[in-house]
């Protein structure tokens, strides 16, 4: 009987919280370069030395500037969220800096053809995605119809471009997953690619 009263107050005892402040991206963005990346967080009680050491660990792994006068982002994140777990302030997973939406390509959009890629890749220490798995189908009224290798090079080169933030360097596993819809109308949307390629440990879930 004591031992299941004490199994009731431990299930019942809250976990450990943990804090989750948010920084706001800056940086300089002149003639197509995007440089002088850092982030400007709030004050803190709970460890605020802490909270600058991850903040300037996570800009130090970036490059020191992004040439961006080829292609236009089409997301710049504004904020990352640091958080404070088992005694330490970190970036807890990569997190999407910049991404970039791939061009349509000529020969499906002439065809009226809609499709989805989902992408795999691991990430350098900087943050640049390599070794790109790219899985992709295209589909009608989401069911998907034939093989879909008429969206694949759009995707991968646009998933060529992204940059992460990182955390420490074997904090996590340099893997990370996106994918893109090519929709020639907003309301059609495809499922996830059968047998797309994913993060070890992941379900299937997405990020972008």
């Amino acid at each position: 009987m004591i031992a299941l009263i004490v199994a009731a107050l431990q299930a019942a005892s809250p976990a450990t919280p943990i804090e989750t402040v948010e920084c706001a991206v800056t940086g300089r963005h002149d003639h197509g370069q995007l440089s002088d990346i850092g982030f400007a967080c709030p004050q803190v009680s709970l460890d605020p030395d802490g909270l600058l050491a991850a903040a300037r660990g996570v800009t130090s792994r970036l490059e020191p500037s992004y040439d961006l006068s080829d292609f236009n982002p089409t997301s710049i994140v504004g904020t990352v969220e640091f958080r404070h777990e088992d005694g330490a302030r970190r970036l807890p997973e990569p997190t999407p800096f910049f991404s970039v939406t791939p061009d349509y390509p000529a020969r499906a959009a002439e065809a009226g053809r809609n499709g989805r890629c989902d992408l795999r890749f691991t990430l350098t220490p900087s943050g640049r995605p390599e070794a790109i798995d790219v899985a992709c189908a295209q589909f009608t009224n989401s069911r998907r119809t034939r093989d879909g290798r008429v969206f694949e090079r759009e995707a991968r080169e646009a998933g060529e471009h992204f940059v992460y933030f990182m955390p420490e360097p074997g904090a996590h596993p340099g893997c990370a997953e996106t994918y893109f819809d090519f929709l020639l109308n907003g309301d059609v949307l495809g499922e996830p690619v059968n047998g797309a390629p994913r993060c070890p440990g992941e379900s299937g879930g997405d990020e972008r």
